[in-house]
């Protein structure tokens, strides 16, 4: 909508809808919902970087040799500075490169960024624990759209089965970093939660942690916690 001096505004919150279907339909691009509050920023006292280049980044080109990505891997280091602004550095590991590549960064003996084995959905997770990791990355819907074919669609399944994909990273000893894909768009209240409180209880009887992250896959996230 447009004010009466032709300058664009944000549609009324009570017309737009609180919940998420609402402001963030999957047809259109996502709405802007503002309540004429202003918040400032407030930064955490820490702030990183996680890179996922060589996992991600690859995705649409083709694979890296291994001295490209310990090349790589090296000017991370170098950007990331002593203090770690560059924390960790996921890799993928399918590949006897891939994993050439792992081996050769970790014999750098570099505090940072850390290496975190990346794996798709589906493959085994025990591989990151052989090559010495600590930690395993993978993906998981957080939407219906971003559910694969061939994947559970009812959320109690979905549940479930993200669960037990934890699991297994606890089963063999790694800590699991799980991507939310489309996460921005997903149901706070009917899928967000829930999961993170399974995923919760599944961390406690472990005694090792679980880290969640909330992957904006459409653009759909905006960067204020009162959106």
């Amino acid at each position: 909508p447009s004010s009466a001096s032709g300058s664009r505004s944000a549609a009324p919150a009570a017309e737009v809808g609180g919940n998420a279907p609402d402001l963030f339909p999957m047809a259109i691009p996502p709405r802007f919902a503002f309540d004429g509050k202003v918040s400032l920023a407030t930064p955490p006292a820490d702030i990183w970087v996680v890179d996922l280049t060589p996992s991600l980044g690859q995705e649409g080109g083709a694979p890296w040799p291994a001295r490209a990505l310990v090349d790589f891997y090296d000017a991370l280091h170098y950007l990331g500075g002593p203090r770690g602004a560059l924390r960790q550095c996921e890799f993928p590991i399918g590949r006897a490169e891939e994993r050439e590549a792992v081996r050769s960064c970790r014999e750098l003996e570099y505090s940072f960024p850390e290496v975190v084995a990346w794996v798709p959905s589906g493959a085994p997770l025990k591989p990151a624990a052989a090559l010495g990791l600590r930690e395993v990355a993978f993906p998981v819907p957080g939407t219906d759209a971003a559910a694969p074919e061939e994947g559970p669609r009812d959320p109690k399944e979905r549940l479930h089965a993200v669960v037990a994909r934890v699991r297994e990273a606890f089963d063999a000893g790694l800590v699991p970093k799980v991507h939310l894909v489309d996460a921005t768009r997903a149901d706070p209240a009917g899928w967000l939660l829930p999961l993170a409180a399974e995923l919760r209880k599944a961390s406690e009887r472990a005694d090792l942690p679980v880290k969640l992250r909330l992957a904006d896959t459409s653009g759909a996230g905006l960067p204020f916690a009162e959106a």
